[in-house]
């Protein structure tokens, strides 16, 4: 169903329909034109379990078949990183860093660096719900 149909709303729903055998409902959200383009912002809903199942299942089959990486050579693949713990210590830091700025190890996060981007709050539990 599209409600303020435009071509491609009709376009993106019958995609849905063909390919994927989903139902999609369309809503046309903004329409503008800047000088001679017509620019639309469109909302698409859609049931998209079954991809997201089909992913997790992609990533348990990758996670299965890859060999694990040595720390040591994560560090030097990385050599900015840092790893800290669920209390926000820094427990090690990747060759440049080490290089550099040696006496962080074992400081808190938020005692070296300060957070600008992205913008949460810099807790264990915001850090790794975006991994």
């Amino acid at each position: 169903m599209c409600i303020g149909r435009t071509n491609s709303s009709y376009d993106s729903q019958e995609v849905g329909r063909h390919f994927y055998q989903t139902d999609v409902v369309i809503e046309v959200l903004k329409e503008e034109t800047i000088f001679d383009t017509l620019h639309v912002m469109m909302q698409l809903s859609f049931d998209n379990r079954a991809f997201q199942l089909d992913r997790r299942q992609n990533v348990q089959r990758i996670d299965k078949n890859m060999m694990p990486v040595k720390a040591f050579l994560f560090l030097e693949i990385f050599p900015f990183c840092i790893v800290f713990d669920e209390y926000l210590v820094i427990r090690t830091i990747g060759n440049s860093l080490l290089a550099v700025m040696p006496s962080i190890v074992g400081k808190k996060l938020t005692q070296v660096f300060e957070l600008t981007k992205p913008l949460i709050e810099c807790t264990w539990r915001a850090v790794s719900s975006l991994s």
